[in-house]
């Protein structure tokens, strides 16, 4: 919603930013994502159904069966939109999915300080440690560290 508000109001920023720029590598996952978490599976054409079938649950179903046809008595048009987005079927929490463009820019920001002019020959897997460490800083302090450390002589030894 935040991205759809700055294009709205910043036109240039269409092409990086819409659901169909080059920068979002699955569209279809991503849309279907954006439609569960806003509550409208029913509105998902067959390829997002296909790239979040993992994610749909439903009671006995398949999360790739077909909706349901309307029963047999008359209902009204309004009736009917409500009973469709009602019936969905269960799914899973997905609050939990980071928004991805967003972390990945965080990502490559910290990776470009990072990996600066005096740091181009670090072995890759070190920069790679380097870049977790440093992602996940709020999961370690200097007491663990120093933990490590101290094992690391331990096993050493032995």
């Amino acid at each position: 919603m935040l991205f759809d508000h700055v294009m709205k109001h910043y036109h240039t920023t269409k092409a990086q930013l819409a659901a169909t720029s080059t920068v979002v590598k699955f569209p279809d996952f991503e849309n279907g994502i954006v439609k569960l978490l806003a509550g409208k599976p029913r509105s998902l054409t067959r390829g997002e159904r296909l790239a979040v079938a993992k994610l749909l649950q439903s009671d006995g179903a398949t999360a790739l069966d077909e909706p349901e046809p309307p029963a047999t008595k008359k209902r009204s048009f309004a009736e009917a939109a409500l009973a469709d987005e009602s019936a969905a079927p269960e799914q899973v929490d997905l609050r939990w999915v980071p928004p991805t463009s967003n972390d990945v820019e965080r990502l490559f920001s910290r990776a470009g300080i990072i990996y600066s002019r005096l740091r181009r020959s670090l072995n890759p897997m070190t920069l790679e440690t380097v870049l977790f460490l440093q992602y996940n800083r709020k999961l370690w302090d200097a007491s663990a560290v120093a933990q490590a450390v101290e094992n690391n002589r331990k096993k050493r030894r032995l």
